[in-house]
This record gives C-alpha cells, sequence and structure tokens, in this order.
C-alpha cells in the first residue's frame, strides 16, 4: 500500500508533468508532417551504418587483444586455459574487422556493377 500511496500523493506532479509533455509535442507536432518524419528516419539510417561500421572495428580490435590474451595465458597454463577460446576469439575478430568489406563485395556479387545499389538512405534501386 505504500507505493499506492506515493503514487498518488505525486498526482498533481505526475498531471503537470504530462501537460508539458503534451504541450511540447504539440507545438512540434504542428511544424512535422508525416512525410518531413519519415525523410528524418531515412535520412539517420546512413549515420546508423556508419556507426555499426566503427562498432565493427572497434569489437573486432578488442575481441583480436583478448584472444591474445587468451592464447598467451594458454601459454602458461594450458592445462586450466584451452587453446580453443583464444582461437575462436580471434576468429570472431577477424570476421567483425573484415565485415564492412565483405557487405561491400558480397552486395557487388548479387546485384553486379549495373545491377543497383545496396538499400540505403535513398532505398534500393534495381535495373537502374
Amino acid at each position: 500500500m505504500g507505493k499506492i500511496t506515493r503514487v498518488l500523493s505525486n498526482r498533481p506532479r505526475l498531471a503537470w508533468f504530462v501537460c508539458c509533455c503534451v504541450t511540447l509535442v504539440s507545438s512540434n507536432a504542428s511544424a512535422l508532417t508525416i512525410g518531413n518524419m519519415a525523410s528524418s528516419v531515412t535520412n539517420s539510417f546512413e549515420a546508423i551504418g556508419k556507426m555499426l561500421t566503427g562498432v565493427s572495428y572497434v569489437a573486432g580490435v578488442g575481441l583480436m587483444l583478448a584472444g591474445l590474451s587468451k592464447l598467451k595465458a594458454h601459454k602458461d597454463s594450458p592445462t586450466q586455459v584451452p587453446v580453443s577460446n583464444g582461437l575462436v576469439l580471434m576468429a570472431i575478430a577477424a570476421f567483425l574487422i573484415f565485415l564492412p568489406s565483405v557487405v561491400g563485395t558480397l552486395s557487388f556479387t548479387l546485384f553486379g556493377a549495373a545491377g543497383g545499389s545496396i538499400a540505403g538512405p535513398g532505398g534500393v534501386t534495381l535495373g537502374s
């Protein structure tokens, strides 16, 4: 019962907060149309792709260092740390580091030089 009482005692604050949020949303909603919102979402896809490329490189380097550390730990005590731990981390790191270039090569293989482009901010264009 204590939580319910606290929520009910904060009711005026909650109502004020909701009113402020509705006012802010309604003032911004009049300037934005559905087309403008869709355009801004579409334009953000390019930034998301660049961010994922950067995360892939950073995670790959981090896993490479962790794999080297596991291989050194295996050298120090082979009975406690299996060599497969370090090798698996190194393989995943290599995959992540080369992932951005593999995606480019794969798109060229699937769609060809004149076949179109991969979906991006402008969408898929096939047979142009």
